[in-house]
């Protein structure tokens, strides 16, 4: 692993005998990778893949995709990543993939630590999120505040959003709603970027297609695709 510091971008499948060294005491605390900019993590063991979230400090960081399809993916992990470099990463581009199928998102997700991590990434350009990360409180977060909320001082989460990318498999009238006022929001942002894409897959997508402020957004130029 150390011989990767003066990389810029690296694709690791994290296993157990990535760690496997003959003296435990010689692995760093940190391994400092000030010109990486690009990391994709996928891995199905959660102690390795925290572990090398907690080794690895990359102040550049412009894009990271991670992974874990067969487990639950602890969000609280990838918030401490990005807050201990002051200022945080450039982070660009964030995907998260989670436990599939869908089962209870709601109580896993972490919606506060979901919150803080927007918080510190006002320059992210697109997001990609999978089950789990998906649900109605995530969607009503995203949602950006009409511009009179924010004239009286309420701060928009990831005002620089060009391209949002979600996946969930249950769906509602609720969640229906929330991803119309999603789309509409951030496509007539007030006070941030305009988003220009949305690539979406949840079971009520074609009956998004239909209502009218989506459809609106669309005639004036919004790509709306489906996953």
């Amino acid at each position: 692993m150390l011989s990767i510091t003066s990389a810029k971008t690296a694709h690791v499948m994290a296993h157990p005998l990535f760690f496997f060294h003959p003296n435990p005491l010689a692995i760093p605390r940190r391994v400092h990778l000030p010109r990486f900019t690009s990391l994709s993590l996928l891995s199905n063991n959660r102690p390795i893949a925290m572990r090398l979230l907690t080794l690895l400090a990359c102040p550049s960081l412009r894009s990271l995709d991670f992974g874990m399809p067969k487990m639950g993916l602890d969000p609280s992990f990838i918030l401490d990543f990005f807050s201990r470099p002051n200022p945080p990463p450039p982070l660009r581009s964030l995907s998260l993939t989670g436990q599939e199928p869908f089962v209870g998102a709601v109580q896993d997700t972490g919606h506060d630590t979901l919150r803080n991590l927007f918080s510190l990434l006002g320059g992210l350009e697109k997001l990609d999120l999978r089950a789990p990360f998906v649900d109605s409180e995530i969607l009503r977060l995203l949602v950006l505040p009409r511009e009179e909320a924010q004239e009286s001082g309420q701060h928009p989460l990831l005002p620089s959003l060009k391209e949002i990318n979600m996946a969930w498999h249950g769906t509602s009238e609720l969640i229906e709603q929330l991803a119309e006022e999603l789309v509409f929001s951030r496509y007539t942002a007030i006070g941030g970027t305009n988003l220009e894409e949305v690539l979406l897959s949840f079971p009520g997508f074609f009956r998004l297609q239909e209502r009218e402020r989506v459809k609106a957004c669309v005639d004036r130029g919004l790509v709306l695709n489906y996953l």
